[in-house]
């Protein structure tokens, strides 16, 4: 405790993610490691949305075509390229959904998974197939694509979500086109 202090409040954990993101702080209770470091791209902006009370589980930002040898974002053989959509994944509670909601389904070009503690999923996708968010282009192979999202792995988080040493009512997914 005496890294993080005692939260009490529902702001006093927002900062902590805000912290986290920030990397001043290099744990959480519930996480053991620091944040990648191709966070470091949307640190500050990832710090301000926990701030708003939409606490960040998992990212990633846009890459379009960086050398696989690239410090921050590459990986996989050499000579290769890679690509990630953007995401956010989150925890917010249902006031803070509806009005997030009510701008993101303006937009056709960015996808969303919600579900809540209940396992009531809801989209705006209508495929149930995975959607790749980070793929590498690479001599001689086929496209790699080490990550993805879909609607039944997304939905797992209800079985997992009582370990969780805190659950708000939904968990979100949003994914950019990139």
């Amino acid at each position: 405790m005496k890294l993080w202090g005692y939260p009490i409040t529902f702001e006093d954990i927002a900062q902590l993610f805000s912290k986290f993101c920030l990397g001043q702080l290099t744990t959480l209770p519930w996480s053991d490691q620091a944040p990648a470091k191709e966070t470091s791209v949307i640190a500050k902006q990832l710090s301000q949305i926990n701030e708003m009370g939409f606490l960040t589980i998992n990212s990633q930002p846009a890459v379009n075509g960086a050398k696989s040898n690239d410090k921050l974002f590459g990986w996989g053989p050499a000579n290769g390229y890679v690509y990630q959509k953007a995401y956010l994944e989150f925890f917010v509670n249902p006031t803070l959904l509806s009005l997030l909601l009510s701008h993101i389904e303006r937009d056709t070009n960015i996808t969303y998974y919600v579900i809540n503690k209940r396992g009531d999923l809801r989209t705006n996708t209508h495929s149930d197939g995975p959607n790749a968010v980070t793929w590498g282009v690479f001599p001689g192979k086929e496209i790699v694509q080490p990550t993805i999202v879909e609607a039944i792995s997304f939905m797992a988080w209800k079985v997992s979500s009582p370990r969780r040493p805190f659950i708000l009512s939904s968990r979100f997914l949003i994914l950019n086109p990139g």
